[in-house]
């Protein structure tokens, strides 16, 4: 349920063509059914991906999700909100996300949640000087960033002080091999409309596009910045060039928590990184809704996969079988009490509802996580389903208290289960425990790791030896974060061309 540029696009043909044939048929609502037939003849589908794009009637397609009342991917009624910038930096900052300081100029009334209301609203009239503008009773000094309030309108521009030249450079989606202009003439702000302006963050000439796939998977690149000349690097094959990124701890939760609270299970942002002090620090700056890599086969195949198992748990649970990449190292095997082989009933889910944080700490103190099971055998075998009521089945009690920035940056520098345990004894003043370290724990809480005593026995007093050696393997920091878990399978009766296939 999308216009057809859109919904036939190649990155959308490569995602459903990896979708089972067996399990989904897929149907295309087309244009002129949006555009010019009445929900009431819209076809009735179980699942309805559905998005915003130029000239998408999005009223109508809330009417038809609350008609039909099919599972929803990405939640409508958001939507709209992704339409106006402030609503969305209002909506960050109270996740706690980091977003550039901004003020807004809303001549429409819009009322600020958030610090875009400035020190004082009253003083809503905004005085331009040469270098610096007044409003809200905020002080914005060039070079600053002036935004529409409309996300369509991707006429950006950034006004520079008088110490640099001057002048204004114009942002705008790329043309050709174009992204941006500078005007040496131009020096004061638009007044013809409401805006966002805010602190041009330097980014050393380079930004980040993220992709989301459900809250716990996400994709990152580095594009050349726009602001930096205007001009558009491009691979032999017309591609602009990317490359990869590896994400910090505190750049993967603010991409969990904008899936959660923008109710977007495909997402795209956009991130800038800043070095303060020793520290890097990630700022959103911009929230696009339904948005795909291009030419990444492996992040085709995660998608189609990852959408595959929501789309299963909320309409037919029974098909979903096997490793789950939607709740991934949440899988246990019991062996049958006679052999050691395993069947299709002995893989049980668990329900417990986890964070890839809350995972990987737990992996990393090898700490098993925990399990749920049910009272009745037959339960186990069953997957639960998804109420398709809750179109997102994202849960509405979000722990937000913690800013993303006062998350630690490291899951823990000595995971607890793998210092070697210390003396009980306060006979020897060289036997003391290693310092703890901060840990997110999973209500995304910083707190200290467990001492290492807690794993000593009642009767063990013998002196931890305190030889150079031992020093160097108990203090020696290890890090360590879990990038990957990798099954290897072995089918004994197949050729080797059948394996490889």
């Amino acid at each position: 349920c999308a216009m057809d540029k859109k919904a036939r696009s190649k990155p959308m043909a490569e995602i459903l063509s990896r979708l089972s044939d067996t399990l989904f048929e897929i149907v295309f609502f087309g244009d002129a059914l949006l555009l010019h037939s009445p929900v009431s003849e819209w076809p009735i589908v179980d699942v309805l991906i559905a998005f915003y794009s130029s000239g998408y009637p999005l009223d109508k397609a809330i009417q038809y999700a609350d008609l039909r009342k099919p599972f929803v991917l990405n939640d409508l009624q958001m939507q709209h909100t992704l339409k106006d910038r402030r609503k969305v930096y209002d909506l960050l900052e109270e996740a706690g996300i980091d977003v550039p300081t901004h003020v807004y100029m809303s001549r429409d009334g819009y009322v600020s949640t958030g610090t875009g209301a400035g020190t004082n609203p009253k003083e809503s009239e905004l005085v331009e000087h040469d270098d610096h503008i007044e409003l809200n009773g905020v002080v914005m000094n060039k070079p600053f960033v002036e935004k529409p309030i409309d996300a369509d309108d991707h006429n950006i521009a950034i006004y520079y002080p008088t110490s640099a030249g001057g002048g204004c450079k114009k942002l705008f989606r790329k043309v050709g091999d174009r992204s941006s202009e500078f005007y040496p003439d131009i020096n004061e702000v638009r007044r013809d409309g409401s805006y966002i302006y805010e602190e041009f963050v330097e980014t050393q000439g380079t930004d980040v596009k993220m992709y989301t796939v459900g809250p716990d998977y996400g994709h990152a690149e580095a594009r050349k910045s726009p602001t930096v000349d205007g001009k558009v690097e491009r691979n032999s094959d017309g591609k602009e060039i990317r490359f990869p990124v590896i994400l910090t701890l505190r750049e993967k939760e603010i991409a969990r928590r904008i899936v959660l609270v923008f109710k977007q299970l495909v997402c795209g942002f956009d991130l800038l990184r800043v070095q303060e002090g020793d520290s890097l620090v990630s700022y959103v700056c911009d929230v696009n809704g339904w948005s795909f890599v291009k030419k990444n086969q492996k992040y085709y195949d995660d998608c189609a996969q990852i959408l595959s198992e929501h789309m299963l748990a909320a309409v037919n649970p029974a098909e979903l079988r096997g490793f789950s990449a939607i709740d991934p190292l949440l899988t246990s095997m019991e062996d049958d009490g006679n052999n050691n082989t395993y069947n299709d009933n002995t893989i049980k889910k668990k329900s417990a509802k986890q964070t890839l944080i809350q995972r990987a700490v737990n992996m990393l103190q090898m700490d098993p996580p925990p399990v749920s099971r049910s009272d009745s055998d037959n339960n186990l075998d069953t997957p639960t389903g998804i109420s398709r009521s809750d179109s997102n089945f994202m849960p509405d009690d979000i722990d937000m208290s913690l800013p993303v920035r006062d998350i630690p940056g490291k899951l823990a520098q000595q995971p607890a289960s793998r210092v070697t345990s210390t003396s009980n004894s306060t006979t020897d003043e060289t036997t003391t425990a290693p310092s703890s370290d901060l840990l997110v724990t999973p209500n995304n809480t910083a707190v200290q790791s467990r001492s290492t005593t807690e794993y000593d026995t009642d009767n063990d007093t013998t002196p931890t030896p305190t030889s150079s050696n031992n020093e160097k393997t108990n203090n020696a920091p290890t890090q360590m974060e879990l990038r990957c878990v990798i099954a290897i399978i072995r089918h004994g009766d197949l050729t080797p061309k059948q394996k490889r296939k």
